[in-house]
């Protein structure tokens, strides 16, 4: 478990509904929306997430009407508090090993208090009003996410919809040739900027969690002459900045009997292992700089080769490789750990 302190921004866009504008020769234009939540946020494995958040966000609507000597424009904005909880689920993408695709949705509640202004631009007059009430509403939200160090950044779009009965904010725009209605849920689309500095990570003790799973029984890969004399493909590299890391075996297609032996650098960490369809999992530590995983064939199954799916995660960043070995070859992945 994880724990952040997330600094969350939207920047986004609410427009007014009109009626009447054409009679009255008035127009309106997307005006700007921010909001700015601080809150508390925890992270589970990685993978899910949910925080609670409060903060101040603000609407803004312009307005403007032609007159024969200049242009009258006026915009007003609206403050109002609000508190919301926010889950997210993280998604790896395949194609993308900097980020992951996160799905969110949050909810919470939207304070107004009433206000009422007045004001009178050449000859526009206006009469604005905000009434004052606790409106629940939905965000959801899709995006990006990027884990760089101990910090979570998140980039995506969000749509808050308030469930608001009437209109919470109504302007009444008057001219010499009619008068317009302007009126608003306060409901806007924004882009979200998010960034989660972290502040306590809760880490489990148990001693196989804190080390890296080594079968001590079993001899290592340099006191095995007969694997050692087998060719050895190395495909694929692998650049990491965390030193812990997890490794899971499965068989790629169908269960026909592979079985496979995993070494990291020269230590065993699996051996004899019949690939199935469930992954078997397995916690390594890394060394400074290079480091070898050797995938070893016990056997090439019904049908040769031995082919297994094997996932490399670390952090929010995943791997997926395909091993392909055999009783006269096996398959090396190397990973470069950079503290």
């Amino acid at each position: 478990m994880r724990y952040f302190v997330p600094i969350d921004i939207h920047v986004g866009s609410s427009l007014a509904n009109m009626e009447g504008s054409a009679l009255a020769n008035v127009s309106t234009k997307p005006g700007l929306s921010l909001s700015v939540f601080l809150g508390m946020m925890l992270r589970y494995k990685d993978k899910v997430g949910l925080a609670a958040e409060g903060g101040l966000v603000t609407n803004g609507y312009s307005f403007s009407s032609p007159t024969p000597s200049a242009l009258a424009e006026y915009s007003i904005t609206n403050y109002s508090f609000s508190t919301k909880a926010r889950g997210f689920y993280l998604i790896d993408l395949k194609n993308n090993k900097h980020s992951v695709l996160r799905l969110g949705f949050g909810a919470g509640y939207l304070f107004n208090t009433f206000a009422y202004r007045q004001a009178q631009v050449l000859s526009l007059n206006i009469l604005s009003e905000v009434q004052s009430r606790t409106i629940p509403f939905i965000e959801p939200e899709i995006g990006l996410t990027k884990v760089k160090g101990k910090n979570q950044i998140d980039l995506g779009l969000t749509y808050h919809y308030n469930f608001a009965p009437t209109n919470t904010f109504t302007s009444r725009l008057t001219t010499p040739t009619g008068s317009a209605l302007a009126s608003s849920r306060m409901n806007y689309v924004a882009l979200v900027l998010r960034f989660h500095p972290e502040i306590l990570r809760k880490r489990k003790t148990s001693p196989e969690r804190a080390k890296p799973t080594i079968i001590r029984a079993e001899p290592k890969l340099t006191d095995l002459p007969e694997i050692n004399q087998r060719n050895t493909r190395e495909r694929f590299t692998i650049d990491l900045k965390r030193k812990n890391a997890v490794l899971k075996f499965k068989d790629n297609s169908e269960i026909d009997g592979d079985t496979i032996s995993v070494y990291v650098n020269g230590n065993p960490v699996l051996i004899d292992y019949g690939l199935v369809k469930k992954e078997k999992k397995i916690r390594i530590t890394l060394e400074p700089g290079a480091n070898s995983i050797t995938v070893v064939a016990k056997n090439e199954g019904k049908t040769p080769p031995n082919t297994a799916l094997c996932r490399i995660r670390s952090g929010l960043t995943t791997y997926r490789i395909t091993t392909i070995t055999g009783l006269k070859q096996n398959e090396v992945i190397k990973i470069n750990y950079v503290e």
